[in-house]
């Protein structure tokens, strides 16, 4: 079952994978090396992939953005029922401002709304709808995930919501995106009350309540278990209030507000501002904002927690720790781990102070430095005398680190990768070449070591010619190869759309 989004090639699933090794300069060890993926001609989409990555500033900026994620550890989730329902200035504030990876789950792709752009309804208006999702997450930085719930426009309660929709079915939607994601807070855009109007909503908000609590029961949705989701307890759920319905529910003790940031100069941009540019994306529903600048503030209700306990948060992350120390952590406080945390926080430090605009390039040895320590981390925790769920949770959360140093570099390194058809259109039988091009424009002790090309099961890829440096700009190397792609070659589609709908579930 597809639930996240990404983008798929017109002509294939073809991804191409450039492998970039890094040499740090003064003996310190050397970079493994990464993979930078790229889909030809991106237009649909494809089953499980990784959510849609935040777009960042094309410069020096998205380094120094990339270096400053790299010390946090935290998730958050919001939830709604539609596009549209997300409150863009709060993800800008945590994705862009806290640097935390950030998603929102919408329930619906928005099929059954209005369309101020052209005559798209029904299935076409909810492709519509999920690109301006994916233009607004480019904007303020966070992901995007999708329940396989279909709009099938507006109802007046949750009871005819839930009956067409399939209980179970969407709520083993909402369990599978926490248990997948493993969010520290869940925050929910509604009450789950008839304060939230529109059925769809009232869904959303009991369906967000109901997932907090099942997907950390073993017992709900075992068959998850098989696909190596396991039960994962959020610490809170919050209501963030004005959501709709957030305003059902008398402001009371447990009730805070906080400020969205302010200007950030890695953007050039209030933060609130740039939730507003995210939110101008949903034109089909007329959702444009000019940015008003000033001062941006969320209020939130607490709604259930995920310990009993009298404590009740003036925070939304109070008593979780955001830090690298969170390994430390989870492994009891073993000595080996909190030096080795120690070092990679002071290699960052060191990539941040020696950060230049003119020369990003610099930053890679200590990158690299702290990339190769923070790879040292699994071994040294799965060898402490923590429980099992302790390390698990450990490891998942050093992939995710993982996953930033190499971004890092990236970006540090300038490395451009691009596939080019010469052809844009393909049938089933015919046979095209595709161009893959590895460039590194700013090399720090970077150098290109391959570059292939991959595609679904029964497509031909032949290798055609290596050509050898093609930029006097850095290291770069291409390669070509022609495709066959097979007689009975399935059509492009937007994954959730290969099979026909089922009543209103895809």
């Amino acid at each position: 079952m597809n639930r996240k989004n990404a983008k798929m090639s017109a002509l294939a699933n073809l991804d191409v994978e450039a492998r970039i090794g890094a040499r740090a300069s003064t003996a310190r060890r050397a970079f493994a090396g990464f993979l930078a993926v790229l889909l030809v001609a991106l237009l649909w989409m494809r089953s499980a992939p990784a959510p849609v990555a935040a777009a960042g500033p094309a410069d020096a900026a998205a380094v120094a953005d990339a270096i400053e994620r790299l010390p946090v550890v935290g998730a958050v989730l919001l939830t709604g029922a539609h596009p549209d329902d997300e409150n863009n200035a709060l993800l800008a504030y945590l994705a862009r401002g806290m640097h935390l990876r950030t998603a929102y789950l919408s329930a619906t792709r928005g099929d059954g709304g209005q369309n101020l752009l052209g005559n798209e309804q029904y299935e076409a208006l909810g492709i519509l709808r999920t690109e301006e999702l994916m233009a607004a997450r480019r904007l303020d930085g966070a992901e995007q995930f999708f329940a396989q719930a279909y709009d099938f426009g507006f109802s007046k309660d949750a009871g005819e919501t839930l009956q067409k929709w399939g209980h179970d079915n969407v709520l083993g939607d909402y369990v599978r995106v926490i248990r997948e994601y493993r969010p520290d807070v869940v925050i929910s855009r509604f009450t789950g009350t008839p304060a939230d109007g529109h059925g769809h909503h009232q869904a959303s908000g009991m369906l967000t309540k109901e997932a907090f609590t099942a997907a950390a029961d073993a017992s709900k949705f075992p068959e998850l278990a098989t696909e190596g989701l396991k039960p994962w307890q959020a610490k809170w759920l919050f209501i963030n209030r004005g959501g709709g319905g957030g305003g059902g529910r008398p402001a009371g003790a447990d009730t805070f507000t906080i400020t969205l940031g302010g200007f950030n100069p890695l953007y050039g941009e209030i933060l609130g501002d740039l939730g507003a540019q995210a939110r101008s994306q949903h034109r089909s529903q007329g959702m444009g904002q000019s940015g008003r600048g000033g001062t941006y503030t969320a209020s939130f209700s607490l709604w259930e927690k995920g310990q009993p306990g009298n404590t009740t948060p003036k925070d939304l992350f109070e008593g979780i720790d955001l830090t690298l120390n969170r390994f430390t952590i989870l492994s009891g406080g073993a000595p080996s781990v909190a030096q080795r945390v120690s070092a990679i926080e002071n290699a960052i430090d060191e990539a941040r102070k020696t950060l230049s605009p003119t020369a990003p390039a610099k930053v890679v040895p200590m990158l690299a430095q702290g990339l190769s320590l923070l790879r040292e981390l699994p071994e040294e925790i799965s060898s402490s005398n923590v429980d099992q769920e302790s390390k698990v949770l450990a490891l998942f959360w050093l992939e995710k680190k993982e996953s930033d140093f190499e971004r890092a570099i990236e970006l540090a390194g300038g490395v451009r990768l691009d596939a080019l058809a010469d052809r844009g259109e393909v049938v089933p039988g015919s046979t095209f070449t595709v161009t893959v091009t590895g460039l590194v424009l700013q090399p720090g002790g970077l150098h290109g070591q391959a570059v292939s090309l991959t595609g679904p099961a029964g497509w031909k890829i032949e290798d055609v010619a290596v050509e050898g440096a093609i930029s006097s700009l850095g290291n770069g190397m291409a390669r070509k190869f022609q495709v066959t792609v097979p007689p009975d070659a399935a059509l492009s589609q937007p994954y959730w759309l290969t099979h026909s709908r089922t009543n209103d579930s895809f």
